[in-house]
């Protein structure tokens, strides 16, 4: 199989949408070994910020001279962005390869149980990575739960360490509608006797966690007791150990923007400086640089100025409450023009990231991603207009750029939210590529 190949293969396998459970990805990496048992796991569970979270840690890792896999979803542009060695992208030569041999074992088992049992485009992937890093020979992997957690096919590792970011309403018609439901989801990666790092969590949400850990004999820390982070001079910050007040790390620069990352950056750090196994190797140093040197497109992401592009895959209403502080901080309150270029998918709480975002920007255009799951810029309008009273809808995302280019001139703002695939679609656009038609998974 070659590499065009193998993505139509892959890409293929995204009609049969979601699958949650676990029994159909550990037959398919029992076939080729249980290569997820030959490296040493960290397991990311949460709403927002877990792809944030896993490059800041993956980043420090690599800088005290660890060999790390870092599986995350979804991609914006390629699929090899979800497979990444020591910074390195999957090559495409390696996809087709790897794609080759996990097909293989997939259609053994889909002729033995039928469609019930063919592996998803997911667990497909999540094959494929477990593979690579075998082969790869990582010291650790840092793995993005893609969806949940208890029945997430990343789940089947025996992490050594699981860690909880913010946890909020979102994929309510697959984990529940209230947070405690989708909170007993996440806490499904907790390992019986393991340990856990959490992010601060509302208190319906910290009760859902301790009580998973509890039953499960797990050890659950929250990490702004083990590092407590303060505002620096020049917009650094500084971590103060809760262990011992004496102990800071002081002057640390992020290079992902917005202050919702310091949430991230603690998380990260926390869980670096006690990783078993591990911890021993991380020094100030690898900090200091790992949160430096973290690269995480498509979150608060600059691509361009004059005017400014920005480019934030907010896609549910906690994160867009984050991307509301940021443009409130950096550019409203600044008397900058923003103009918000917005599309989402169709089974998003629509109101629930309109309400916070539109208030803050001078104009609205509604458009969609290259997915059949995008929301109709039709209906996507007529509801825009509840919550700003400029709003206009753009036949195509070029002509949504375009407008957008016009109404905030060369001093404004262009915000471009709403999906992650949205993003992802201006990214191909950007590269002089057209954006390809995929399901939203």
């Amino acid at each position: 199989m070659d590499y065009p190949g193998s993505l139509e293969y892959l890409f293929g396998l995204q009609r049969m949408g979601a699958r949650m459970g676990t029994a159909t990805v550990s037959s398919l990496l029992a076939r080729l070994g249980d290569p997820q048992n030959s490296f040493a796991s960290v397991l990311l569970a949460g709403t927002n910020g877990k792809g944030s979270t896993a490059a800041l840690l993956a980043s420090i890792l690599r800088e005290a001279g660890l060999k790390v896999g870092l599986y995350t979803s979804p991609h914006l542009v390629r699929f090899e962005e979800r497979i990444v060695v020591d910074g390195t992208e999957i090559t495409p030569d390696e996809v087709a390869l790897l794609a080759s041999i996990v097909q293989e074992q997939a259609e053994q088992m889909t002729a033995r149980g039928g469609e019930k049992e063919q592996p998803s485009f997911f667990e497909t992937a999540t094959a494929m990575a477990f593979r690579y890093f075998q082969q790869r020979d990582v010291d650790v992997a840092v793995l993005e739960v893609g969806m949940g957690g208890r029945l997430d096919a990343t789940s089947v590792v025996d992490a050594i360490t699981c860690l909880f970011t913010p946890i909020d309403l979102d994929h309510q018609q697959h984990l529940g509608e209230t947070l405690e439901e989708i909170a007993a989801e996440k806490a499904g990666i907790l390992k019986s006797g393991g340990r856990a790092i959490t992010a601060p969590q509302s208190p319906e949400v910290m009760r859902v966690l301790q009580r998973g850990a509890a039953i499960r004999g797990a050890t659950l820390f929250e990490s702004e007791q083990m590092w407590r982070p303060l505002e620096g001079p020049g917009g650094t910050i500084s971590l103060v150990s809760g262990m011992d007040p004496s102990k800071r790390i002081e002057g640390l620069t992020l290079s992902l923007a917005g202050r919702h990352q310091w949430t991230n950056a603690t998380l990260a750090v926390a869980a670096a400086t006690r990783l078993p196994g591990f911890h021993e190797r991380i020094t100030e140093q690898a900090i200091r640089q790992g949160l430096a040197g973290t690269r995480w497109p498509g979150r608060c992401e600059v691509v361009s100025d004059h005017p400014t592009l920005l480019l934030d895959g907010a896609h549910n209403p906690a994160a867009a409450q984050v991307l509301r502080a940021f443009l409130l901080e950096n550019y409203t309150s600044k008397g900058k023009k923003v103009v918000m270029v917005f599309g989402a998918m169709q089974e998003k709480d629509l109101s629930g990231i309109m309400q916070p975002l539109f208030s803050c920007v001078s104009r609205v255009i509604v458009t969609r991603a290259e997915t059949p799951r995008a929301a109709d810029p039709v209906y996507l309008e007529g509801l825009a207009r509840r919550y700003h009273a400029s709003v206009l809808r753009a036949p195509s995302l070029s002509a949504a750029l375009s407008a957008a280019r016009q109404e905030a001139g060369k001093d404004g703002v262009i915000c471009v939210t709403g999906s992650l695939y949205l993003v992802g679609d201006v990214k191909c656009l950007l590269e002089g590529k057209e954006p390809r038609i995929r399901q939203a998974l």
